[in-house]
């Protein structure tokens, strides 16, 4: 039977060997799951360590932040998309679009809030 993962704090299901993240980022949330870009050891010794409730509750945020549309993840995912591309336009960059995203950015500003339970990522728009 295949072992399954499940973050400490708010189980969600995880995955190992997301080769196609890419080296830069450790995570992502997909429909609802994270996806990590390390070996199944790997995983499981993350999911110990306490340094993943960051990433959790970052990860989290994006669910929250899904939870705003009433389409749901592919509502989602059309305004990151449109905000991504938005922000790469005017920058050029690939990593600075990323970190502009209004998405990105509450979910960083409020990864570190154990409480965080809304998300409000239209107040994050066009900040630098």
């Amino acid at each position: 039977m295949k072992e399954k993962f499940r973050t400490p704090v708010y189980g969600i299901r995880c995955h190992y060997g997301a080769w196609w993240i890419g080296g830069r980022f450790e995570a992502i949330t997909w429909f609802g799951r994270i996806y990590f870009n390390c070996s199944r050891e790997a995983l499981r010794e993350k999911l110990r360590s306490p340094e993943l409730q960051r990433t959790e509750r970052h990860e989290r945020i994006h669910m929250l932040q899904v939870r705003r549309f009433r389409t749901g993840y592919m509502g989602f995912y059309l305004y990151y998309i449109y905000y991504f591309f938005k922000a790469f336009f005017r920058c050029h960059s690939w990593m600075k679009a990323y970190y502009e995203n209004p998405f990105e950015r509450e979910a960083y500003s409020c990864e570190g809030m154990e409480d965080y339970t809304e998300s409000h990522w239209r107040e994050y728009i066009g900040r630098s």
